[in-house]
This record gives structure tokens, sequence and C-alpha cells, in this order.
């Protein structure tokens, strides 16, 4: 909210994200530079209701500084601890808590499971195309058939 008698409220913050990857990877993701592991983030909102928004000093969405600041605070209220309501961050947690060496066998593990999939599809698209080949053959057959039965 902006103050009354005032044209704009500015919020700046910096977080220290050097040993949080999951945050770094994101900012990334999203074309942001981070500098020396520090995130400054920026909203100035008119009193008007315009508002805009910066990540590391870019012109950012107000749904981008959002995911970065599901990432980055955490709000508590009375009766419940609001990210852990957020099932998709619930592994996130637990393997920030385990450390960076759980981070990077999270990693492996996610490169493993992709190369898996990849070679399942691979297998599925070669066993169609037997199934396919078994089913032309058996028509080209069944056609040859026909046609020499319809010359005796």
């Amino acid at each position: 909210m902006v103050r009354s008698g005032a044209d704009r409220a500015i919020i700046d913050a910096v977080f220290d994200v050097a040993g949080s990857p999951e945050i770094q990877q994101i900012v990334q993701e999203m074309g942001f530079e981070l500098e020396e592991d520090q995130l400054f983030l920026t909203r100035e909102v008119a009193a008007g209701g315009k508002s805009t928004c910066r990540v590391a000093g870019r012109p950012a969405t107000v749904a981008q500084l959002k995911e970065i600041g599901d990432w980055l605070v955490d709000l508590h209220g009375q009766h419940e601890h609001q990210s852990l309501l957020a099932v998709s961050r619930h592994l996130d947690m637990l393997d920030e808590w385990g450390g960076k060496e759980i981070a990077a066998l999270r990693g492996e593990v996610g490169a493993i499971f992709h190369a898996m999939q990849n070679l399942r599809r691979e297998k599925e698209a070669l066993e169609k195309d037997a199934r396919e080949r078994a089913h032309l053959l058996d028509l080209y057959e069944f056609q040859v058939k026909e046609i020499t039965e319809a010359e005796n």
C-alpha cells in the first residue's frame, strides 16, 4: 500500500542465495543474473495503482517476482506454515535441508530418470514400428494370396 499523501512506495530487498542452488537456477532460467550470489529485488507501486518490478536490476513481471518470492520468503500465520501447504515444494525443502551433497545426488538421479524415460519412449516407438511392419506383412500376404487366387 502507498502511504497517504505519498506518490509511490518502493520496496527493495537483497537476498544472499549462495546456499540455495534451486533459487539460483530459477532466477537464471528466467534470464536474470546474480551479482556475487546476491539477488536484488525491487517493486515500486504508484499511488494510482501502477507498479513496476525489477529482478537483478532488470524489468520483471509480477508473476516472476512472486515465483521467486515464494522461494525466498515464507508467510507464517496463526495456525499454519504456508510453504508446507505447497505440495510441489516438499521434495525441494527436504533436499535443501540435506545440503549440497543431496542436491548433487538429486541432479544425478534426475538425469538418470530422464535418460530412462527417453529409452522407454524409444523402446515403445520400436515396438510400435515392429507391430506396424507385422500388420503390413499380413496385409501384403493377404493381397498376394487374393491376386494369386483371382488369376486361377
